[in-house]
């Protein structure tokens, strides 16, 4: 059964880069010490993180 897609980032990750960036920390550097886009930084801070990352079981 398809699991859907990977998350790219823990929870703890999620929730280190929405206090970071509210701490004032680069977003760029935030990106690039996890390995991963600025986009999907700025995602997380908009709230969309743990919907756009989440792997989500398809049911039949």
């Amino acid at each position: 059964m398809y699991q859907g897609r990977a998350r790219r980032l823990t929870d703890e990750q999620i929730a280190h880069v929405r206090q970071a960036a509210a701490a004032g920390d680069p977003k760029a550097k935030l990106a690039a010490d996890l390995g991963v886009s600025r986009r999907l930084i700025y995602d997380v801070i908009a709230g969309n993180g743990s919907e756009v990352l989440t792997a989500h079981v398809l049911e039949p």
